[in-house]
C-alpha cells in the first residue's frame, strides 16, 4: 500500500547491498518509494510497495520521452525549490516532490567476449542522466537527501529513528560526497576517452590521427587533486571511523588502521551472519567471496572453509566466525599467513593472548536487535526459511520439478547453497556439499563458464564435486550447462525458474536422473 503522505523517494541502484533494510525504514517514516524499472523489480519482489518510473513518468499527457529531462518528472520533483508557483504547478501534473534519492551509476564499460572493451558499445553505455540527477540533487541540498553509497544508509536510519527527520547538517555532507562521486565518474570517462581518443578517430574520421593535435583542457587545480575514488572514500571512512564502528556495532580491539574496502567486506560479512545458525565460517580476499562452511563444531568449519579457499592464498584472507573465538580455533589460525582481520561475536582470554602476538586485525561484532536471523528447518517434508526480510520460503512456495525427488541431504546442501547466493554477485554459481562450498563461480560472459569456473576451483580445492549440489542465482536457460554438471556428478540443482527454456532444462535434468528445484525467487545484485 502506497502512503499517503507527501514525502517521496527515488531510488536508482545497480549496489543493493543493505537496500531492502534502508527501504523498510523509509516505509516506515512514511515515505513512498519510486524506482527505475530493475530496482522496481527486485523491491516488488521482497514484498515492498513501490512506485514504477515508466509508469509514474507516463502519467501524464506532455510528457513525450521519459528520457528527456526538460519533461521528466523525476527531474523536476528534485531540482524544485518548493515554491507557491511549483506546488500549484505540481498539483496540476500529478509530480511529486522528491525529498531523498538514493543513486549509484552504473559502470560503462562494456567486453567483448575474449574480455576485450568494446569501445562504441561501452560510449553506447555512458550513463548521463543519472550524473545529472545526482548533481541536481546535491545541488538542492536544502531540500533533497542525496544518497550514493550503502556505507551511509547507517547514517539516515539512525537518524530518522533519533529524530524522525534528515537534518540539513546531514543533507550538506552527503551532498558534498555526491558532488564528489560525480566528479569521479567524469574523470573515468575523461580518462576513457583519452585512451582509446586515436581508435575513435581513425574509426570515424579514416585518417592519420597525427594531424589532430587539439590541445587538452588543463586547469591550474588539474595537478591539485590527490585522491581517487579509492583513496577518497578511505580519508572520508578514517575521518569518521569511531561512528562507522559504532553504527555498525563494531570494536577493534587489536590491528593496524582499518581500511574502507575491508569495512565494506566486513558489512557483508555480517549480512552473511544475519542467515546462519550453527557454527559458521566465511572468508573473503579482495571484496570477493572464498569459501563458507558450517558445521557444529567451530575449528572444523573454520579447516573447511580455510581448506575449499577458492583464490590464492598468498591474498590477505578477512575471516568471519559467528560463533565466539576460542583457544582450539586460534591454534589453527595462527599456523595459517596471509590472515588480514578475523571478526568473532566474541574472543576468550587465552585465544586473545594468543593472537595478541600476531599482526592481525581484530574486530568484535554484536548483530542488530532487529536482525532476524534465517532458520532452515525439516518438518515432515515442509522446508522452510524465515528471512530476515521476512519472506517465507516454505514449501509451497518452491516446486521440485524433477522426476527425481531430492534426498534429504541433498535437501540440506540446496538450502546451504541458497541461503550463500542471496548475497552474492549476479550469474553467480556455487558448488557445495556437506555444508562446504566446494567451488564458487562468477562470469561476465554468461552462466555456463560460472558453471566451469565453480567446478574448476572446486577441483583446484581437492574436492570431488560428485553427490555435490549447485545452486544459480540466474535462470539456467542452456542445456549444456546441464550436460556440463552431469559429467561431474552433480546430483542435485536450485534455480529461481521462471525461464521459457524451463521444460527443455527439466528434461535434460530428468535424463540424468538430477533432482532440480524452483525457488519461484531471484535475488538481483
Amino acid at each position: 500500500m502506497i502512503s499517503n503522505t507527501n514525502k517521496y523517494a527515488f531510488i536508482s541502484v545497480v549496489n543493493k547491498s543493505h537496500l531492502l533494510t534502508l527501504v523498510k525504514i523509509l516505509i516506515q517514516y512514511k515515505y513512498n518509494i519510486i524506482a527505475n524499472p530493475k530496482t522496481y523489480l527486485f523491491l516488488k519482489s521482497q514484498g515492498y510497495p513501490v512506485i514504477n518510473l515508466v509508469n509514474y513518468l507516463q502519467d501524464n499527457n506532455s510528457i513525450s520521452n521519459v528520457n528527456l529531462l526538460s519533461n521528466n518528472k523525476i527531474y523536476h520533483g528534485i531540482s524544485s525549490n518548493r515554491s507557491i508557483q511549483d506546488i500549484t504547478l505540481f498539483k496540476q501534473n500529478n509530480i511529486y516532490f522528491i525529498d531523498l534519492v538514493v543513486i549509484n551509476i552504473y559502470d560503462f564499460y562494456i567486453y567483448d567476449n575474449d574480455q576485450v572493451i568494446n569501445v562504441e558499445n561501452s560510449i553506447n553505455n555512458i550513463d548521463n542522466i543519472t550524473s545529472y540527477l545526482l548533481l541536481s540533487a546535491a545541488k538542492n541540498y536544502k531540500y533533497v537527501t542525496s544518497i550514493i553509497d550503502p556505507i551511509d544508509y547507517d547514517f539516515i536510519i539512525s537518524e530518522l529513528q533519533s529524530n524522525c527527520f534528515i537534518s540539513v547538517n546531514t543533507k550538506i555532507q552527503l551532498a558534498n560526497k555526491t558532488f564528489d562521486y560525480v566528479y569521479l565518474y567524469i574523470k573515468k570517462l575523461s580518462t576513457f576517452f583519452n585512451t582509446h581518443r586515436d581508435y575513435l578517430l581513425y574509426k570515424n574520421v579514416n585518417t592519420d590521427v597525427s594531424k589532430y593535435n587539439i590541445n587538452k583542457f588543463s586547469s591550474q587545480q588539474k595537478d591539485n587533486i590527490q585522491y581517487e575514488s579509492s583513496d577518497y572514500h578511505q580519508k572520508q571512512f578514517l575521518n569518521n571511523i569511531e561512528e562507522y564502528l559504532k553504527q555498525s556495532n563494531l570494536q577493534q580491539i587489536q590491528g593496524k588502521e582499518l581500511l574502507y574496502i575491508d569495512y565494506i567486506t566486513i558489512k557483508i560479512i555480517l549480512d552473511y551472519f544475519n542467515i546462519f545458525i550453527q557454527p559458521t565460517c566465511i572468508i573473503f580476499q579482495n571484496t570477493q567471496l572464498c569459501s563458507v562452511a558450517s558445521n557444529i563444531i567451530l575449528v572444523q568449519a573454520y579447516i573447511n572453509a580455510y581448506c575449499a579457499n577458492n583464490v590464492l592464498i598468498q591474498n590477505d584472507m578477512i575471516i568471519g566466525l559467528n560463533q565466539p573465538l576460542n583457544i582450539d580455533t586460534v591454534t589453527h589460525l595462527v599456523q595459517h599467513t596471509h590472515i588480514k582481520i578475523i571478526l568473532v561475536p566474541d574472543i576468550t582470554y587465552k585465544a586473545r593472548q594468543m593472537l595478541s602476538k600476531k599482526n592481525i586485525i581484530v574486530l568484535i561484532y554484536k548483530l542488530s536487535k532487529n536482525s532476524k536471523k534465517i532458520n532452515i528447518q525439516y518438518i515432515n517434508q515442509d522446508y522452510f526459511v524465515n528471512k530476515s526480510n521476512d519472506y517465507i520460503f516454505q514449501q509451497k512456495n518452491i516446486n521440485i520439478v524433477s522426476l527425481r525427488q531430492p534426498t534429504q541431504q541433498e535437501m540440506k546442501d540446496m538450502f546451504f547453497c541458497w541461503k550463500i547466493i542471496k548475497l552474492i554477485k549476479t550469474n553467480s554459481i556455487i558448488c557445495s556439499k556437506n555444508n562446504i562450498t566446494l567451488g564458487i563461480g562468477n562470469s561476465k560472459i554468461d552462466l555456463f563458464h560460472a558453471i566451469k569456473i565453480a567446478i574448476k576451483n572446486a577441483k583446484i580445492n581437492g574436492f570431488n564435486t560428485k553427490n555435490s549440489c549447485i545452486a544459480s542465482e540466474a535462470f539456467i536457460t542452456s542445456e549444456k550447462c546441464i550436460h556440463y554438471m552431469a559429467k561431474y556428478g552433480i546430483t542435485c540443482i536450485i534455480q529461481p525458474g521462471g525461464a521459457i527454456h524451463d521444460k527443455m532444462i527439466i528434461s535434460v535434468a530428468n535424463k540424468y536422473n538430477i533432482s532440480m528445484i524452483f525457488t519461484n525467487i531471484r535475488y538481483i545484485s
